[in-house]
């Protein structure tokens, strides 16, 4: 990231991921250390759920950042 490094971002944010995944009813997750920084994996039962996860507010604010500063933010589905 241009604005901070990567693991003050997740240190800042990361709090928020996990609090949120578990109450969105996440059946996993994890950080995962990437060449750029940290990626936040993250699995749920139903794209509906993740959809609903990402638009939470503490998310949204943390996911802004991160583009703010110069980061490269995606939401993906797998499988």
């Amino acid at each position: 990231m241009r604005g901070a490094p990567a693991s003050g971002w997740r240190r800042r944010f990361g709090p928020a991921f996990v609090s949120t995944a578990l109450a969105d009813r996440a059946m996993w997750w994890s950080w995962q250390r990437c060449e750029n920084g940290w990626a936040f994996e993250i699995a749920f039962r139903h794209p509906a759920i993740r959809d609903e996860f990402t638009g939470q507010p503490r998310i949204k604010a943390a996911l802004d950042d991160a583009i703010a500063a110069g980061a490269t933010v995606s939401v993906t589905a797998r499988g």
